[in-house]
């Protein structure tokens, strides 16, 4: 989340804060004891009482950020949304400088009121917290005076965080008075207290006290944390005494309590910005160098660079291939190592001198930490429009021999188009052709010819003016250009112009076909060009035209175009130009679906000749009938009246048998059906599979074999639906008892004769035979011989669950091993977390998450989430929450919604609202998916709701599967589920559940 909230970029954010409809509700007003507190030094007024000035940045990532603020976007913000953002305005948003952040702050706050967002005293504290982070001082008496006139409470939090702005000024008197108002209102005093009377005192000049706090908190019962002791080195880098800095690390160390990168970090800052810079070596070599020293010191890197200070960001930068080992064994054999881009194009946001930049990226590409830096500035400047930097930096590039490629220019060919500055485009492909870049059709139709104007010919004359070769693409270009401005009639000049060795259908179809359906006179126009200058004018495969052109013909359009296709396919005739067969077939389908089935037989006669004789027959349909005795009771009846069954009978009669077990009865049927079947007759595989099935559950292993062997014979083709069906033989041989041998038969028999393919599922079955017989070691064999032969892992996950419950230490570290060697140490480790999750062995499960290094992963975490809740593992889901609770880049609400659909799927609102109370205590931002999901399992109990629900808005697909979902759900009769178009009608504009579901007459 830190990594995610520190990016400027997340500005874009602020868009959804867009005034809704509602209105600003009226509290009551509470009563504070303001007059306690006294007034701090002031420097801007309090936030609720100010002006909205506009910003004097120019240029920088901030600017432009109040034009969202007038956005005429019309989705609706919460009172989530407004927390985050005001939250991001902190240290979390590096790239600015702090007075910036807290100017955004401020033009939030204003914001709030007319969005219909009532501020709390979440708000508030956010705000406070904005102000400690950027080192901003403000009236403390006035902001409180505002929070009781807007009938807000100030909490503990609200004091604390007062308490450390007056900290902050080194004004102890003040904080001791409002810790005096705390006491009396018997509100908890925290170590965070503490910590900001360390630095209290240290900037009063009162280092004693400063070092007695610790004292203090042990004498009421509060042991200094690690943050405690930050606060304590940061109070003695601001003074430059690193000696009792080494003291207090030497401490720590001696009672064994690790101090993170972030506190070393913070203490290296202080030392910078009180001037100590000769001490930075000393603290980066505390640091621990892992994954999780990047997302911190590229923060810190940010925010060093912002305030000026680039040399110290350098030398940290200089750490970064410390973090994994194998970086430095990469650099020492001469390989580069790609890092630092933040770093460069945050110098460059910051408008440094270009000699400055170039200077700081030839240190980083002279000491191999990274390649290609000139690339990464080259894209920011283009994108801040600065054409003498990015020209000057394309030169660079070029002298070093690095590529110039075509996208390069488009950041400036769109200011270019913006501004309708011709003789800057122009200027712009000059460039394009003096650095050796082809002009790309992308670039021609977007850019260059909107902005020069005029039709092809003048633009060709325009462009070989400036230089530019004239290939199968600008000729391209030019032709979609004429079809989308209307003059499809250009087209035949143009063709007639370059002929086929530069006119290529396939590189203006879709342009072409979309003209089509705007217009069908255009097909007209196409028919006449090919027809005065014939079809080899043009390279291109014309069946996969008319494929794609009949595909989805608009409906309104089907009758118009109807006459001009009718007379191309004739044309195409005429000319002996022919399609494929699989055109025909695609064609012969849209023909089906648009009910143009009387163009079908022109389109048959454009195939060849020589590939209409190879064309294959349609198979008729097999007797569907599905009951055994009443099938027995026909085939008797055939008898009696004289005739003599078909193949396809017999055939019937021996799947019946089979699926019922009656294996001899199959068998006789298979036998007649090899009496009585033309020679071309061949059974279908799932047949085959059925009797397959039955034999070897049966135990009649060597038949089942021999049978396999038959059906390779028949040459079967594959498929995933052959896969699966296999799959099934497979598992219910294992789980009829029929033991591991057997099922090790079936499958070495299946993939000795190729009908399938060894993968995971293939083997499950045979895992499967080996757990259901105890034999663990022989599954865990099993697996691994599995892997070395075929490099697929099958059922994993549950051997290893078996191996955790039956103690086995031996073959749990043979199965470690395996899983460290086939799928990489991050994930072996998952592998042992969710095996001893899923065998009840949660504290393990802990120590395994809370090793250094262990890093959160998505996928994996999500893949045992949605295992628990399709399984119903209660107890392993909610422990899984709990151990990953301090997991770096945990995504919080994600793993609190998974809880909440299995507390759903029990309909246990009880406990899901516990969840909401625990989303609250991690203060974790919540998705207005989780809020909605919760709102409605407690609307569903007749629960009252106590939060706002955001409305979400899907895409019609979405709300359509919604709906119809919920028709299924409550067993609706397929008659009344209705049509997609139906569907659609009702919800395509608003997304109106409600009218669908009335519509139906269906009562949720």
């Amino acid at each position: 989340m830190a990594a995610l909230l520190r990016s400027a970029r997340n500005l874009k954010l602020l868009r959804y804060l867009t005034v809704p409809g509602g209105q600003v509700v009226q509290v009551t007003v509470r009563n504070t004891s303001r007059a306690l507190l006294p007034a701090a030094k002031c420097t801007t007024p309090a936030i609720l009482s100010r002006q909205q000035q506009p910003m004097t940045t120019v240029g920088g990532p901030f600017d432009g950020s109040q034009e969202v603020f007038t956005s005429d976007d019309h989705r609706c913000a919460v009172s989530e949304h407004a927390l985050l953002l005001i939250r991001c305005c902190g240290s979390l948003m590096a790239e600015l400088s702090a007075p910036e952040r807290t100017e955004l702050a401020h033009m939030i706050w204003d914001k709030l009121p007319e969005l219909g967002i009532k501020r709390n005293t979440n708000h508030y504290n956010a705000m406070l917290k904005v102000y400690l982070q950027n080192n901003h001082q403000i009236s403390l008496s006035e902001f409180l005076e505002n929070m009781e006139s807007s009938g807000v409470e100030p909490n503990r939090v609200t004091y604390q965080r007062i308490i450390g702005l007056y900290c902050q000024e080194g004004d102890i008197q003040g904080a001791g008075k409002v810790l005096e108002f705390m006491k009396k209102k018997d509100m908890p005093i925290t170590d965070g207290v503490f910590n900001s009377l360390i630095t209290g005192h240290a900037r009063a000049g009162d280092m004693a006290n400063a070092e007695g706090m610790l004292t203090i908190m042990r004498n009421v019962s509060l042991e200094p944390t690690v943050d405690t002791y930050t606060s304590l080195m940061c109070a003695y880098a601001e003074k430059g005494d690193i000696e009792n800095i080494r003291e207090v690390l030497k401490q720590l160390r001696s009672e064994d309590t690790k101090l993170s990168n972030k506190n070393l970090m913070l203490v290296l800052h202080s030392l910078v910005t009180s001037g100590h810079e000769e001490h930075v070596s000393e603290i980066l070599s505390h640091m621990q160098f892992g994954t999780r020293y990047a997302p911190d010191a590229i923060n810190l890197c940010l925010t060093l660079l912002t305030e000026g200070r680039d040399d110290v960001a350098m030398e940290i930068l200089k750490t970064f291939p410390k973090i994994r080992p194998e970086v430095e064994t990469m650099l020492a054999a001469g390989e580069e190592f790609q890092q630092g881009s933040f770093y460069i194009k945050h110098l460059v946001l910051l408008n440094r001198p270009l000699e400055d930049i170039v200077k700081q990226m030839d240190e980083m590409k002279a000491l191999k930490l990274h390649s290609a830096p000139y690339a990464v500035a080259l894209q920011v400047s283009l994108e801040q429009g600065n054409v003498e930097n990015s020209y000057a930096l394309m030169d660079i590039m070029k002298e070093h021999g690095e590529p110039i490629r075509q996208h390069y220019f488009w950041p400036l060919m769109a200011s270019s188009h913006r501004q309708n500055d011709v003789q800057g485009m122009c200027d712009i492909v000059k460039k394009i052709v003096e650095s050796d870049v082809r002009l790309d059709s992308g670039s021609c139709t977007m850019y260059v010819f909107p902005t020069l104007g005029g039709d092809a010919q003048h633009l060709l004359a325009e462009l070989q003016k400036m230089g530019v070769h004239v290939d199968e693409t600008l000729v391209a270009s030019l032709i979609r250009w004429e079809i989308g401005n209307g003059r499809a009639e250009n087209i035949t000049k143009l063709v007639k112009q370059f002929g086929p060795d530069l006119v290529y259908l396939s590189l203006f179809r879709s342009d072409l076909i979309q003209a089509i359906y705007r217009d069908p006179l255009i097909m007209k126009t196409f028919t006449k060009m090919i027809k005065s200058n014939g079809v080899e004018s043009i390279q291109g495969d014309f069946g996969s035209f008319m494929y794609h052109l009949t595909k989805n013909i608009p409906e309104g359009y089907r009758n118009t175009i109807l006459p001009y296709l009718q007379e191309f396919l004739k044309e195409l005739k005429n000319q002996d130009c022919y399609i494929t067969a699989n055109d025909f077939r695609g064609l012969r389908r849209n023909f089906d679906r648009q009910r143009l089935n009387y163009l079908t037989p022109m389109a048959l006669d454009l195939i060849h000749p020589d590939v209409m004789n190879s064309e294959d027959t349609q198979q008729s349909d097999l007797l569907p009938i599905q009951n055994y005795e009443m099938a027995i009771g026909y085939k008797r009846e055939l008898d009696s009246a004289g005739y003599k069954p078909t193949a396809a009978i017999y055939a019937m009669l021996m799947n019946l048998a089979a699926n019922l077990g009656k294996v001899d009865e199959a068998l006789e049927f298979k036998r007649d059906l090899e009496i009585h079947s033309p020679a071309d007759f061949q059974l279908s595989d799932s047949k085959y599979i059925r009797l397959i099935k039955a034999l070897a559950v049966a135990g009649r292993m060597q038949e089942s074999l021999d049978l396999i062997g038959e059906m390779a014979n028949q040459k079967i083709k594959y498929s995933v639906f052959l896969e699966k069906n296999i799959f099934h033989v497979l598992n219910d041989v294992a789980m009829s008892g029929g033991g591991a041998e057997a099922v090790k038969q079936l499958v070495e028999k299946f993939l000795e004769t190729g009908i399938v393919n060894p993968t995971a599922r293939m083997f499950s079955p045979l895992v499967t035979s080996y757990l259901l017989n105890d034999n663990v070691s022989g599954a865990l064999d099993c697996v691994i011989e599995t892997h070395n032969k075929y490099q697929i892992v099958a059922r994993l996950h549950d051997v290893l669950v078996k191996l955790v419950e039956v103690g086995d230490k031996e073959q749990l570290q043979k199965a470690m091993m395996f899983c460290m060697q086939s799928v990489g140490d991050a994930n072996a480790l998952y592998d042992l977390v969710f095996a001893f999750l899923s065998a009840g062995k949660y504290d393990q499960a802990r120590r395994v998450i809370e090793k250094p290094g262990f890093r959160y992963r998505a996928q994996r975490v999500e893949w045992y989430a949605t295992k628990c809740i399709k399984t119903g593992f209660e107890k392993q889901l909610e422990e899984l929450v709990e151990i990953t609770k301090d997991l770096f880049e945990c995504d919080r609400d994600n793993m609190y919604f998974h809880l909440l659909k299995l507390y759903g799927n029990k309909n246990d609102w009880q406990k899901c609202l516990d969840v909401w109370t625990r989303l609250q205590e991690e203060q974790v931002t919540v998705r207005p998916r989780t809020m909605k999901y919760l709102a409605d399992i407690l609307r569903k109990n007749g629960q009252e709701v106590t939060f706002e629900t955001p409305k979400i808005t899907m895409n019609p697909d979405a709300a359509i599967e919604t709906v119809r979902e919920e028709l299924i759900e409550k067993k609706i009769p397929p008659g009344a589920v209705g049509t997609k178009a139906l569907f659609k009608k009702l919800i395509v504009n608003n997304f109106e559940l409600d009218k669908a579901r009335d519509y139906y007459k269906v009562e949720f």
